[in-house]
């Protein structure tokens, strides 16, 4: 009886020494090894016929994620990288995203590129510039095993997938590391900040599919925004790897505003025709990143598919985000589940995921609808989404109209009025430049029309414009306040100012070449092409580089600057004004003037030209005599 009790409790104990055994060197195996990253840096690059081909670059230890930043004059850069590992080189790998982010006059990629245990590198450039130097940097974020990930609690409970039941893997499970959200005074990097969703934006990532090691992948591009970058957090609200599993992304839970889509506006003018449409799509959405290149030869496998589709219905229904619907988003009409390239100039998230996200908006909204999902209604009690707005796409200086902006309650609380009020603001949360005394704050606060805001209702909001005093384009941001917080943020318009006053060239007499003891008489001929009439108060100025006095003005001139007013004594719209005037030519050489017409100090709206005119001397051409 005794030799029984014995052999069960060296059982026992034996089990309990090899369970704790086990469970401390799992605990060692999830202990990091410190990241390691270094850089190769590349100077004098030779731009041949606007490329260039590196060298083979061999690091100083395998690594796992790669990036680079460049510095140079160039306005337009491609790179491409490719790797070199036990199976070889890869093909050549551009940045998921065509944008740079700037850091002390560095441009860097804001997404890594993945590796599987590369050794060397290779680079290539196509730019429109020069690039004075270029570094490579290279991580090794890889864990470092103690044992296998053979683990007694996964053997004993089966650990449940993450696709089947949204088992969503928070970041301490990924080991990530907490210190780089920090600076050196212990002050948060980058604090959360929160916007209620509209728009789900998938995403790949370039590279390795991160299979040798999902989680040291996930961490290497944590490192790569959130040190490398100086951002403080990784950009993805979540990642999802090649079997499935669902990763916690930047740290603040749900709504919290991340990095992954931002059009820059090289991209905006390239692909989307006007600067003016840089926009942060980044606010209202939440960005997904599946591990792998789905450009080629990747293609969506059932554990992702299920994982992806699970993820959106699930968020959708608590966000009110039909999957199978689209909603306006900053500037226009989008999926509420979009691809990157949607939004921004690349490829992402890559033709073969691309191509299956219709079917992943059905997977997805079988969810939605499965879990009560109502579109448009969120978990929120008080959120809403901007309808429409009814403003002058263009206006001119001094007008006054009345804008119209509607919003959709989609919280769980019904407004009150005075309780959710717009402000209205322009960029650095600075006092609108269509600010108007009839506004109840300078910066708006203006309350809803109706009584009271039920869920799904509209609530109205009507107030004055008055437009800037000078042409141009402008920038409106309209954000909904509630009893506590912001309810809505930046939703933006874009509207242009023009002048009465406008014109068009319509001929001069400026000789491009003339003697330097010429006076010559200069007549000056616009056409009035705006809606006011211009009287004398209308001058022509000139004006040399850099807006200094122009080196051709004459004593007769009314000015520094200002050559002569106009003849006419009124010219209608329609009509054309002239304006004559001497000019006293400088030393010989070549010499610019920009001319212009203005009233009352202000510059009439395209009444400029400016030209380049060569003086010589009287030897020069050979001349014995000349005449006036």
């Amino acid at each position: 009886m005794y030799k029984l009790k014995t052999i069960k409790l060296f059982v026992l104990g034996t089990v309990a020494v090899m369970a704790i055994v086990v469970l401390s060197t799992q605990v060692l195996a999830d202990t990091p090894a410190e990241v390691r990253s270094d850089e190769l840096v590349i100077s004098s690059l030779l731009i041949d016929e606007g490329s260039y081909l590196s060298n083979e670059l061999i690091t100083a230890y395998p690594f796992n994620v790669a990036g680079f930043a460049w510095r140079g004059d160039s306005e337009v850069v491609s790179v491409q990288l490719r790797f070199y590992s036990t199976d070889g080189w890869t093909k050549w790998y551009a940045p998921e995203s065509g944008y740079f982010f700037e850091k002390d006059g560095w441009h860097y990629n804001t997404e890594p590129i993945l590796a599987a245990a590369a050794t060397k590198a290779q680079f290539k450039i196509e730019a429109d510039n020069s690039i004075e130097a270029f570094r490579f940097i290279y991580i090794d974020s890889r864990q470092q095993k103690i044992i296998s990930d053979w683990n007694l609690l996964d053997w004993l409970f089966n650990k449940v997938s993450a696709a089947s039941e949204l088992n969503i893997i928070p970041r301490a499970d990924w080991v990530a590391d907490e210190d780089w959200r920090f600076d050196a005074k212990d002050n948060e990097i980058w604090e959360p900040e929160y916007q209620s969703p509209q728009t789900f934006v998938v995403h790949h990532t370039a590279g390795s599919d991160g299979t040798d090691g999902s989680e040291d992948t996930i961490r290497g591009v944590y490192y790569w925004h959130a040190v490398v970058l100086g951002w403080g957090d990784i950009g993805y609200n979540y990642i999802i790897d090649q079997e499935g599993n669902i990763y916690e992304g930047r740290t603040g839970g749900d709504g919290v505003i991340g990095a992954h889509s931002y059009r820059s506006r090289t991209c905006a003018i390239a692909r989307f025709g006007s600067a003016d449409l840089e926009a942060n799509f980044n606010r209202g959405t939440i960005g997904i990143a599946i591990l792998g290149d789905y450009e080629d030869e990747l293609t969506l496998n059932q554990a992702v598919t299920d994982a992806l589709a699970e993820l959106i219905g699930q968020k959708g229904a608590q966000f009110g985000i039909a999957p199978d619907e689209s909603g306006y988003l900053i500037d226009d009409i989008y999926p509420n589940v979009s691809g990157h390239r949607d939004v921004d100039c690349t490829d992402c998230p890559g033709q073969n995921l691309f191509d299956s996200l219709d079917d992943i908006r059905a997977a997805a909204q079988v969810r939605f609808i499965a879990l009560g999902g109502i579109s448009g209604i969120t978990s929120y009690d008080y959120s809403a989404v901007l309808e429409d707005q009814i403003i002058y796409p263009a206006s001119y200086t001094g007008d006054t109209q009345t804008v119209t902006v509607r919003y959709k309650n989609v919280g769980r609380e019904t407004w009150t009025q005075g309780e959710v009020k717009l402000g209205i603001y322009d960029l650095g949360d600075k006092i609108s430049q269509y600010y108007d005394t009839s506004w109840p704050d300078v910066f708006g606060q203006i309350n809803f029309a109706e009584d009271t805001v039920a869920t799904n209702e509209f609530a109205t909001f009507q107030f004055t414009f008055r437009s800037p005093g000078g042409p141009g384009k402008y920038l409106n941001i309209y954000r909904l306040t509630g009893i506590e917080d912001m309810i809505q943020h930046d939703d933006r318009s874009i509207t242009r100012v023009d002048s009465k006053y406008q014109a068009t060239l319509a001929g001069h007499n400026i000789p491009p070449a003339l003697l330097n003891l010429w006076r010559p008489v200069i007549t000056v001929k616009f056409k009035n092409t705006g809606l006011a009439i211009w009287d004398q108060h209308v001058t022509l100025e000139a004006f040399d580089l850099g807006n200094s006095v122009s080196r051709f003005r004459d004593k007769s001139w009314l000015g520094d600057y200002t050559t002569t007013r106009l003849n006419e004594s009124s010219v209608k719209p329609g009509e054309y004004g002239t304006f004559t005037f001497r000019v006293l030519p400088p030393e010989p050489g070549l010499y610019f003037n920009n001319f212009y017409i203005q009233r009352w100090g202000k510059m009439v709206q395209d009444g400029e030209f400016s030209l380049i005119t060569r003086v010589d001397g009287l030897g020069s051409v050979g001349i014995t005599s000349i005449s006036e």
